[in-house]
């Protein structure tokens, strides 16, 4: 995603709640779209190595997508933090049956592969606000600053988007890290700590954008 069409979409999540619940259509494209990079972010970091070079993580978020769209109406979370918890569940179930797919195909049992974030020790974007902030932001909400922060992720190369991914969402060791990234460990650390500052700087613009417009 670019840097301006992520700024665009950045807007007061409570706020586009509300106005999908009056049940305009428009509006509630408006809502899934802001929460897309968010799904995207769990997504990659759902799934394991393995089976990312079978599952295109733009597939799993699609078919969650599609499936928030058709089961909205029966949706009846009071407000941003149920509603990502419901698409989490949405993704994680989609997680497990792009699993068993891939898994059976390959006549291998599902339990050798995880794709589950709790299984596997990942986390959600909020842990990464932890890891910046001694608590979320002030100005919002904390569901708010989770999909303000996959936003600002989105904007970032593709190299500081995935040592993220690995460290501060899958809590992998450097060792791991570097070994997956192909370079040293002393390199994987310093890729990291170049990363969190830019994305530090990415999601405090957005969030001063937010605030202006609530």
């Amino acid at each position: 995603m670019s840097e301006s069409k992520a700024s665009s979409e950045a807007g007061s999540l409570s706020i586009a709640f509300s106005q999908a619940r009056l049940g305009e259509r428009a509006q509630v494209d408006r809502l899934f779209e802001q929460c897309r990079p968010y799904l995207r972010l769990m997504a990659k970091s759902q799934l394991n190595a393995k089976l990312q070079s079978k599952v295109d993580s733009s597939d799993l978020v699609q078919q969650t997508m599609l499936d928030a769209y058709r089961q909205w109406e029966n949706f009846r979370g009071q407000g941003p933090g149920e509603l990502l918890a419901w698409l989490r569940q949405l993704l994680n179930h989609n997680a497990i049956d792009f699993a068993r797919r891939y898994q059976q195909a390959d006549k291998r049992q599902v339990t050798r592969e995880v794709p589950l974030a709790e299984e596997r020790g990942s986390t959600s974007p909020g842990a990464i606000l932890a890891d910046f902030y001694s608590t979320p932001s002030q100005k919002m909400m904390r569901e708010e600053a989770e999909v303000l922060l996959a936003q600002a992720i989105a904007n970032l190369p593709e190299n500081y988007q995935t040592v993220i991914i690995l460290r501060s969402l899958q809590r992998l060791p450097f060792e791991e890290v570097a070994q997956q990234m192909e370079c040293s460990r002393g390199a994987a650390q310093m890729l990291w700590a170049r990363a969190v500052k830019e994305l530090s700087a990415k999601y405090r613009g957005l969030e001063d954008k937010v605030v202006r417009k609530v």
